[in-house]
């Protein structure tokens, strides 16, 4: 039997925000994202699916960049793309139907799961002023591995992303291909 990491409380209360654009610009934080997506492995099978007019990678921003900033709803998402200029440019002006989010989220959470980890490290570190490389910085991260991250403060980043997921997936309970 497996058990989820939770996330304690007063990390998820006082380190994080719910919307990183509390702490960063939203371009920094694009250009963190697309950082993160970038190098990311996503398997043919669970890529995107056949009747989708995106690419897995923008899928991949997408959620991600949704995800960092609390729009967890796929109905949301799918609205946002009206509103959100940095949504619209990170669908690369492809309308996200908000059964495409759910799938792709069904088939890739781990993908998702990494790249927003990375995230939410980057924005930390650059909300502390510990990131000396700044938004451009390698999308080769793996924070159990980075120098000055012990592997507890790294779990607690994994937790708070897979715990962004979840609240996802409860939003979207309602719908048929939950």
């Amino acid at each position: 039997m497996t058990t989820a990491i939770q996330t304690p409380l007063p990390f998820r209360e006082k380190i994080l925000p719910n919307d990183l654009r509390e702490w960063i610009d939203e371009h920094t934080l694009a250009r963190l994202v697309l950082a993160a997506v970038q190098d990311e492995i996503i398997p043919m099978a669970h890529a995107t699916d056949r009747n989708s007019d995106f690419q897995p990678h923008v899928l991949l921003g997408l959620l991600t960049y949704c995800y960092a900033t609390g729009n967890y709803s796929s109905t949301d998402i799918e609205l946002s793309f009206t509103q959100d200029m940095l949504v619209r440019h990170l669908c690369a002006d492809t309308y996200p139907e908000a059964h495409q989010s759910r799938w792709f989220r069904r088939n890739n959470r781990r993908s998702i799961q990494r790249s927003l980890t990375e995230v939410l490290y980057r924005a930390w570190r650059i909300r502390c002023r510990l990131d000396e490389s700044g938004p451009g910085a390698p999308a080769d991260f793996n924070p159990c591995f980075e120098q000055g991250v012990d592997e507890q403060e790294a779990l607690l980043f994994a937790a708070e992303a897979e715990e962004r997921i979840n609240r996802a997936v409860r939003l979207d309970c309602g719908s048929f291909d939950c």
